[in-house]
């Protein structure tokens, strides 16, 4: 019984290293697959927050004032490229053949001839439409004072 006693012990003693060992097995699998915690960063102050802000959207409106620029730039020819007007001559031998034309472009002098011809008709309509604001406003004025006397009168 003591030889029973003694196998049965070995039994369960094996069982159990092998159970702890596949138990310790699993988990490091486990911790192996898990994603490593990441650390929080701290959160910037109100301070750099404003002036953060207030950098981009310097930047970014550097930016776009640039590209504005240069889409500008790009469509504007320059004075001494004007030259006359020249036909160019196709020829007729394949009908198939088409052409396409340059897209038009101006010059800055005619640019700023048209955007002083279109300021000059707005300040036109600006003073036509104060006068007439100033004209209505006096009518309106003299009607008030009229009323307002014969209102004061009837107490006096």
């Amino acid at each position: 019984m003591k030889m029973m006693h003694k196998e049965l012990l070995r039994s369960l003693f094996f069982v159990l290293i092998v159970g702890s060992m596949t138990v310790s097995m699993q988990s490091t699998k486990e911790l192996s697959n898990r994603v490593p915690l990441k650390r929080t960063t701290p959160k910037p102050g109100f301070i750099k927050t404003v002036f953060q802000a207030a950098y981009e959207q310097w930047t970014d409106t550097r930016d776009t004032l640039n590209k504005i620029n240069k889409m500008l730039n790009d469509n504007f020819i320059p004075e001494s490229a004007v030259s006359s007007t020249t036909v160019a001559s196709t020829d007729n031998s394949d009908p198939n053949a088409t052409t396409t034309r340059a897209p038009y472009r101006i010059t800055r002098n005619e640019f700023s001839r048209i955007l002083r011809r279109n300021v000059n008709g707005l300040v036109r309509l600006f003073n036509l439409e104060l006068a007439d604001a100033l004209k209505e406003s006096r009518a309106t004025d003299r009607e008030f004072r009229k009323n307002a006397t014969r209102e004061f009168s009837k107490f006096l």
